[in-house]
């Protein structure tokens, strides 16, 4: 595929994957149709409504997809924040259906002119009240392989916030996961993989 085709492509994958999210959200149930937990629920409530990390909105999203997919840009950002360095709605993965207590989010960075791309996981729980967090950072160019990590921290230019409660002491930098992935479709597919099953996969970016 070429670059542009490549952009197209996940961009349709990103708009299906949050039009799958919004809906299995609302209907309070995971991506094959089994009830989430009340008290999950509402956990993800109080994530929107009182911590700060509310819902990307959705003109925002289809403008950043409109956008990305111009000739002269093929690039593409969510993330959380702003241009201006502003927060800004999160982006909500649907129910997880293994390890169904915790709440993720995707973060994603592509530029397809320097063929680096970086696809970030935040997965979050309530414990004992408090929200608790860890990160797994997927990334494809800008080093010698495709791999995976843990992170437990955003990036300095998205304010370099650690995740609630999340170890410092965690190591970020290595292991470094080898993955197969050769382009930033097929990373978001083994991504979506990794948390949904290939059935999963299947329903979310078909």
């Amino acid at each position: 595929m070429t670059n542009e085709e490549t952009m197209k492509q996940l961009c349709k994958i990103i708009q299906k994957l949050h039009d799958q999210s919004s809906y299995y959200w609302k209907n309070r149930t995971n991506i094959h149709g089994e009830k989430v937990d009340g008290d999950l629920y509402d956990f993800y409530e109080d994530m929107i409504r009182n911590r700060g990390y509310w819902l990307i909105d959705d003109c925002d999203l289809k403008n950043r997809l409109r956008e990305s997919v111009k000739p002269d840009n093929l690039e593409l950002h969510i993330n959380g924040i702003t241009e201006k360095g502003q927060s800004k709605g999160r982006f909500y993965l649907p129910p997880l259906m293994e390890e169904p207590e915790f709440v993720a989010m995707l973060s994603l960075e592509c530029n397809m002119r320097s063929g680096k791309t970086s696809v970030r996981i935040e997965m979050f729980r309530s414990f004992k009240g408090r929200p608790y967090g860890i990160g797994y950072r997927f990334e494809h160019g800008g080093h010698e392989f495709c791999h995976a990590s843990l992170t437990n921290k955003r990036p300095d230019h998205e304010g370099g916030k650690h995740l609630d409660n999340c170890p410092e002491w965690l190591p970020t930098d290595i292991p470094r996961v080898p993955m197969r992935a050769d382009n930033p479709v097929s990373l978001l597919m083994d991504v979506l993989i990794s948390l949904f099953g290939t059935k999963g996969y299947s329903i979310l970016a078909s």
